[in-house]
């Protein structure tokens, strides 16, 4: 009686199975389409958007001249200055890690 049974329950059984495959590709399908969007589609969105994040912009003092003592030597003066940021992945693909590149890709840059 129980193979019966389990023989009517088959098609059922086999239907539901069906469904759940089908309900996990569709969302294998869905995620995969949204990992291309993000990656390829979106790429230069999410770019500049981590461009971005990394730099900043900062108001810059007046410049006041040069400062001298009696003796006419400098106690003070104006300069620039620069706030430097080096992309791991991006020195991997320009140089071969020595120092003498280093400084050629930021002179470069600066």
């Amino acid at each position: 009686m129980e193979k019966v049974m389990s023989s009517k329950n088959a098609p059922r059984t086999r239907k539901r199975a069906h469904i759940v495959l089908i309900s996990f590709l569709l969302a294998a399908i869905f995620l995969a389409a949204n990992i291309f969007r993000l990656d390829v589609l979106l790429f230069d969105f999410y770019k500049n958007k981590a461009f971005e994040q990394i730099t900043t912009t900062s108001a810059v003092r007046a410049s006041r001249g040069v400062i001298y003592d009696a003796n006419m030597n400098i106690l003070a003066s104006s300069t620039s200055s620069w706030r430097i940021f080096i992309s791991p992945r991006a020195m991997k693909e320009r140089i071969k890690e020595t120092k003498e590149d280093i400084v050629d890709i930021l002179s470069e840059e600066l």
